[in-house]
């Protein structure tokens, strides 16, 4: 299910509600006396909803075809889409310093793709140009250990790394190219670092990066992610809390049939409900 522009309004009065809940909550609480709100759970499952600017771009074109066809996204076409349940996390510490956690996340928007492709007619050379929207769905399983590297009262830094699933679907109907969909399935390592601190009983932040530079085989290029949050424990199993998140995928991939430079950029906000076991 997406929402569009239609149904951003109410989304954004959603999420600045949630955010004004949590300030409420926090300003009035009483610590002294909420234990309860301490979430010292071993297994962490969140299940979450996103808001975000979405930025395509793609070169895309056949190699040793005399028409030359490519296509192409340019770079500046966004949208901003609200999807529910786009983002699961599930956490599970291993020990007091270390843990693995699995993330899964899908992006999903539109734009519109312009297709290319020489043809003759007469003793003309002609390259005529169609345009036609072109919808993307991204979907990314990310599963990653984490050891804290240095722990101080309630602050904790460590590094993580793992693998990095990226299923990726095109969907567009350019019959003059002769283009209607495409699939691409990558699995890569990934490596970065996270910093949580716990502020008191009920309120925890976290900040997590990763960055891959890319030069294996046919493939180039680079993939970042930052994920920043603050958390609100409702009480020993529940809690709920709201961050942002910037991505960005830019691959190159090249083989005998084609050659794709591809670029997915996103920004925007999180916000989600999750329970500690």
């Amino acid at each position: 299910m997406i929402l569009k522009r239609n149904g951003l309004v109410n989304a954004v009065i959603v999420f600045f509600s949630f955010i004004l809940f949590i300030k409420f909550d926090v300003a009035f609480a009483d610590y002294n006396s909420g234990e309860n709100c301490s979430n010292a759970g071993r297994l962490r499952m969140v299940l979450g909803m996103q808001w975000n600017q979405h930025e395509p771009a793609l070169h895309y074109e056949l190699l040793n075809d005399s028409s030359k066809p490519t296509l192409d996204i340019n770079q500046g076409d966004k949208s901003e889409i609200v999807q529910p349940f786009s983002y699961v996390d599930v956490e599970g510490r291993l020990s007091k310093y270390s843990g693995i956690d699995l993330t899964y996340t899908k992006d999903m928007t539109s734009s519109v793709l312009l297709g290319r492709k020489n043809v003759r007619f007469l003793f003309f050379l002609l390259r005529p140009a169609v345009m036609a929207p072109v919808d993307i769905d991204v979907k990314t399983m990310r599963l990653r250990y984490f050891h804290a590297i240095v722990q101080s009262g309630n602050f904790e830094f460590g590094g993580s790394g793992g693998l990095q699933a990226i299923y990726c679907n095109a969907h567009a109907s350019i019959p003059v190219i002769g283009y209607s969909e495409e699939n691409y399935f990558i699995v890569l390592p990934c490596v970065g670092t996270y910093a949580t601190y716990q502020q008191n009983k009920c309120i925890r932040y976290s900040v997590h990066a990763d960055y891959l530079p890319r030069g294996l085989k046919k493939i180039s290029g680079r993939i970042a992610e930052v994920d920043c949050s603050v958390e609100y424990n409702i009480n020993s199993n529940l809690f709920a809390g709201a961050g942002f998140r910037y991505s960005v995928k830019s691959l190159d991939l090249r083989n005998k049939k084609y050659l794709m430079n591809t670029s997915y950029s996103i920004l925007g906000g999180l916000a989600f409900i999750g329970i500690s076991l």
